[in-house]
């Protein structure tokens, strides 16, 4: 559609690989976060860092139920930086039991540095899954520290 907005786009996006995957005979999970923040090891209470992702409480649900018996792998990412804005859907695998979940999430680009400088000198970066409330529901770890980095800015 060409009024899209690029969030709609990434909605879009992350239905169109689901779908292919599903064709695949994959198991999928689609999830958008309601809101979604880099954060850099300073930033919190503890250490973490990577990206944060807030899900319903459903989404949240039934993630943790794919992840009593998925054991992810995998991880991959389609990005677009648009108007300062980067759109993430990141792709996280079990290729064995062909289970894949899909977060999309949305954030201030030039806001990442910190965590993508942290992300270059650990040589791994972090998908972080919330609840509302703070609850952690899952983390995923990618160890290709530019995972999230566009090729151009």
């Amino acid at each position: 559609m060409a009024n899209q907005t690029p969030w709609e786009a990434t909605l879009e996006d992350m239905r169109s690989i689901a779908a292919d995957l599903e064709e695949d005979g994959w198991e999928t999970l689609s999830i958008a976060a309601g809101d979604t923040a880099p954060v850099s090891p300073d930033a919190g209470p503890d250490d973490r860092f990577g990206l944060v992702h807030v899900v319903q409480g459903d989404d949240a649900d039934r993630l943790e139920e794919i992840l009593e018996t998925a054991s992810i792998t995998e991880s991959e990412s389609y990005l677009a930086v648009v108007s300062g804005t980067e759109y993430t859907v990141t792709v996280v695998s079990d290729p064995e039991s062909r289970v894949a979940v899909l977060l999309t999430g949305a954030f201030e680009y030039q806001q990442a540095r910190p965590c993508f400088d942290a992300a270059a000198r650990r040589g791994v970066i972090y998908s972080h899954v919330q609840r509302l409330d703070g609850t952690r529901v899952a983390v995923f770890e990618h160890d290709d520290p530019e995972l999230f980095e566009p090729s151009e800015t």
